[in-house]
């Protein structure tokens, strides 16, 4: 429960999935291996499914309406839509929670990156 009474879901999935998806990146980092295709599509597309099931389950305990094609247009969109929905929900105050989501999506992008960058910088 918020300070306003109304329930807010919990990110425990959210950022348990960001946790696994950034060990992952972190250890083929480590062990200077290419990760498998499908290791680079689930690190990059299960933090934003998870964003987005946290998205869904917040709006059904809070009773808020969503638009039938909301997966679609978080899919497309979700860079506007967290944030929106974040402070349609909870005013103003809910924009650091927007952020705190939206960086959680992006750090095994953000980590996949740097390994990168750092991979070329040591391959000079």
């Amino acid at each position: 429960m918020t300070a306003s009474g109304l329930p807010t879901a919990s990110l425990k999935t959210l950022f348990i999935t960001v946790g696994v998806c950034s060990v992952f990146v972190i250890l083929y980092g480590i062990l200077g291996i290419e990760p498998h295709p499908f290791i680079r599509v689930v690190v990059a597309v299960a933090p934003l499914v998870a964003a987005i099931n946290w998205l869904r389950a917040d709006a059904r305990a809070r009773r808020v309406e969503l638009v039938h094609d909301m997966g679609l247009f978080l899919w497309v969109a979700w860079p506007a839509l967290i944030p929106w929905y974040a402070v349609r929900t909870r005013g103003r105050h809910g924009l650091p929670l927007a952020l705190l989501i939206m960086f959680a999506v992006l750090v095994p992008s953000l980590l996949a990156a740097a390994y990168e960058v750092a991979r070329s910088f040591r391959d000079r």
